[in-house]
């Protein structure tokens, strides 16, 4: 396919909206009926997906793509509500350590499933398997840079 055969313009403008589209549904979702943002339910996910459901606070912050200080902020406020706790690394005073509470394994996985079920949702519009196919593969291409 060449430049001429479609505009680009346009594919990158309906690729954005429909990005911000979904992004705004999931995170009115969230607000409303968990009192979370984005960015906690981010931490949530990692945590939950991490071995033990624990995570040091700098690799949080860096697969997110979120500076120290703002990752502390999201955490603290996981803190204030009792999902996660921290702790010290056991001889390295500079690490510290983020994991689960249980209220917040449970918070996790129900928030993550009922993301699952939105993506499902919201993706159901394709026409069919191959398409969606077609479309996962072009996305995971534009994800990796070639």
């Amino acid at each position: 396919m060449t430049d001429s055969d479609v505009d680009v313009t346009e594919a990158w403008r309906a690729l954005v909206e429909a990005h911000d589209r979904l992004i705004r549904v999931f995170e009115a979702h969230l607000k409303d009926r968990y009192g979370l943002t984005k960015a906690k339910f981010d931490i949530l996910r990692r945590l939950l997906e991490a071995e033990g459901h624990r995570a040091r606070t700098q690799e949080l912050a860096q697969a997110l793509f979120y500076s120290s200080g703002s990752a502390t902020k999201v955490i603290d406020r996981l803190v204030e509500r009792g999902l996660v706790n921290r702790s010290a690394h056991d001889t390295d005073r500079r690490v510290v350590f983020v994991s689960l509470t249980p209220a917040g394994l449970a918070l996790a996985r129900e928030v993550v499933e009922e993301h699952r079920a939105l993506i499902h949702k919201s993706l159901a519009r394709f026409e069919s398997a191959a398409e969606a196919n077609h479309v996962l593969a072009y996305l995971h291409r534009l994800a990796e840079g070639s």
